[in-house]
């Protein structure tokens, strides 16, 4: 049973190749150690000296985690992840 998105992600990345294996590891792993590190209080941490550079290495950690991420992810389940003018939004 999956008991969480990061715990489906490993399942997955156990079934790619070697080097998307540890690259989606990778990136997985300093996504989860920068969301261990965000502040509780995001207004007083980016009010903070320093706060904001904190904040900011975060979020380039998350974006970084999600654009390793997404194509292998993408490619596995057989789906293509992108804008299209025909959907409806």
């Amino acid at each position: 049973m999956v008991t969480s998105a990061d715990a489906l992600l490993q399942e997955i990345a156990k079934q790619l190749p070697s080097r998307t294996q540890w690259a989606v590891n990778k990136a997985a792993t300093a996504a989860d150690k920068a969301a261990a590190e965000f502040p509780d209080d995001l207004g007083a941490a980016a009010e903070a000296s320093g706060g904001a550079v904190k904040i900011q290495a975060a979020l380039k950690a998350f974006k970084g985690a999600q654009i390793t991420v997404y194509r292998p992810i993408a490619a596995y389940f057989g789906i293509s992840l992108g804008f299209n003018a025909l959907d409806g939004d």
